[in-house]
């Protein structure tokens, strides 16, 4: 769980500023002009000089580390900050900052050239995308921008996506080619280019389709994952639709001790000999967890004791905004690299 310190209940730990202050507006002037004020650390933290940050969001997150360091008291977070974090519909300060990373949006093995075009819903916005005729992939809005008709409905043939309304077809940078109900007028080529549907830009790697859909003219640099030099047979694609928000998606991934509970039966059929991935973490439910903060996001730890003295160590990363890495033994139920929550 991420927790915050209570608001009404401030305590510092620091030499120079110890207090209890009563209430948030209080605590916001204890830790004023320290360099850690974004993330709501007192002043006389003398151990974290540099906190890492995302611009305005996901302190909580990272600042976690800190605030355990520091605060007496801890409470589960506020409807506003949860409502803040969690909704990402259109207009939402968070979709606006996942919006500005790369995406994986869809398996490449999905999309066959003039085949049927896949429907892709993001951030409570629907998309479609298709591979044309020349193997190019096109990622648009779903509604045509004629009448608002379907996309995903279309017919996808002669390097286009034609709309099921009236046939407008669009190229995959989202061009309007041709326009069959059009009467023919000297203006009609003039007509054609005024109009566009809106597309975003697309790249293929690590055998899926990841798509920008930030604000930027030039999108950021892609994130060139050690999965995503590799292909062909080498990596295993799954897409699925779950029923909760991105960062409960996010925590429950990074949370390795839930696994032996949760997961149990799972992991007791693939157990096998006591020394197995699943084998090591039955035999003790309660791992210590340990997190050290990266330019990234974080490297974190579930560490195991063990009966005969050892332990068991299984390491994660988090990079942010919601890329998670999972190590796993071969062959276990949950082998995977890496997840995103999108």
């Amino acid at each position: 769980h991420v927790l915050l310190p209570n608001p009404r209940y401030y305590r510092t730990r620091g030499t120079t500023d110890q207090a209890v202050v009563p209430n948030a507006r209080a605590a916001r002037r204890v830790v004023e002009g320290s360099p850690h004020a974004a993330s709501g650390l007192p002043a006389s933290c003398q151990r974290h000089k540099a906190c890492p940050r995302i611009g305005r969001f996901a302190v909580p997150l990272l600042a976690l580390r800190h605030f355990k360091s520091h605060i007496a008291d801890f409470v589960m977070l506020s409807f506003e900050h949860q409502e803040r974090l969690t909704r990402v519909g259109p207009g939402a300060p968070m979709a606006r900052m996942l919006r500005e990373y790369w995406l994986p949006a869809a398996r490449s093995a999905a999309l066959v050239a003039d085949g049927k075009p896949q429907r892709v819903r993001l951030f409570g916005e629907n998309y479609v995308v298709f591979r044309a005729s020349d193997g190019k992939v096109g990622f648009l809005d779903e509604a045509c921008p004629h009448r608002g008709a379907s996309l995903a409905l279309g017919r996808n043939e002669g390097n286009g996506l034609a709309c099921i309304y009236h046939a407008w077809k669009f190229d995959v940078e989202g061009r309007l080619v041709d326009t069959p109900c059009e009467a023919a007028n000297p203006r009609q080529r003039e007509f054609m280019d005024s109009i566009r549907a809106r597309h975003y830009p697309v790249r293929e790697a690590g055998d899926m389709v990841w798509v920008y859909l930030g604000a930027r003219a030039t999108p950021p640099e892609f994130p060139m994952f050690e999965f995503n030099r590799l292909g062909g047979g080498h990596i295993h694609v799954r897409r699925a639709v779950l029923d909760y928000n991105w960062l409960q998606g996010l925590e429950a991934h990074l949370d390795a001790a839930h696994l032996p509970v949760l997961h149990s039966s799972t992991m007791k059929r693939f157990a096998g000999a006591l020394d197995t991935d699943s084998g090591l973490a039955l035999q003790n439910v309660a791992p210590v967890m340990e997190m050290h903060m990266t330019s990234y996001g974080m490297h974190e730890a579930a560490i195991r004791a063990l009966p005969d003295g050892s332990s068991y160590a299984r390491m994660r990363q988090l990079i942010l905004p919601f890329f998670t890495m999972v190590p796993s033994a071969p062959n276990s139920p949950c082998s995977e690299i890496g997840r995103a929550h999108v």
